[in-house]
């Protein structure tokens, strides 16, 4: 798994792709605190996000 990061574009995805987990891993987990749900519903969605992101950062970046 190789990703070409002298390509001003990939840099920028990434970057995209780093903050937009950040923020929907945040945003996610405030939300299901307010609810009031238990911790095992927090980490089942922290790892679905991290998954996804892995997925998506496969399918875009890795030649």
């Amino acid at each position: 798994m190789s990703v070409n990061l002298r390509k001003r574009s990939n840099i920028g995805l990434l970057l995209a792709l780093i903050v937009a987990t950040i923020a929907v891993m945040v945003l996610g987990l405030m939300w299901f605190r307010g609810r009031g749900e238990p911790l095992v519903v927090e980490v089942a969605y922290g790892s679905l996000v991290l998954i996804a992101a892995l997925f998506v950062y496969d399918k875009l970046l890795v030649q």
